[in-house]
């Protein structure tokens, strides 16, 4: 037998209210993906990462504490896969990750750098 304990008011939320924020363009407007074998193509949610058709990373942003509050900490997260390798250094398989970054451009670096097959052009 399960017993729920019930600590205050239920508030439910409607599906407007669960769904995330949309990843707003850069908040730099002026902001430009560089140029290399990665493409970056900015969607509602973030900006997918795709290298020769295969996706190799997504950028969105993140929020944490409260939206009311105008202190709130933004940041901007990178999802990717890494490999997994056990306690002999083989191989045993794939999973996603994920890094943090303060802003748009540190994120793009790491993503850059990390994925990218060719020298960036500035």
């Amino acid at each position: 037998m399960q017993t729920a304990l019930n600590t205050g008011e239920l508030r439910p939320k409607t599906a407007q209210q669960m769904r995330p924020p949309a990843f707003p363009v850069p908040s730099d407007s002026d902001f430009a993906f560089p140029d290399s074998d990665l493409d970056y193509t900015t969607t509602p949610n973030g900006v997918l990462v795709t290298s020769a058709g295969l996706m190799v990373a997504w950028i969105y942003q993140g929020h944490a504490g409260s939206r009311t509050n105008p202190r709130r900490c933004q940041f901007f997260d990178v999802a990717h896969p890494s490999l997994t390798t056990d306690d002999q250094n083989r191989l045993t398989g794939m999973m996603l990750d994920s890094a943090s970054f303060d802003t748009l451009s540190a994120a793009v670096a790491f993503v850059q750098s990390t994925f990218a097959t060719e020298e960036t052009a500035e």
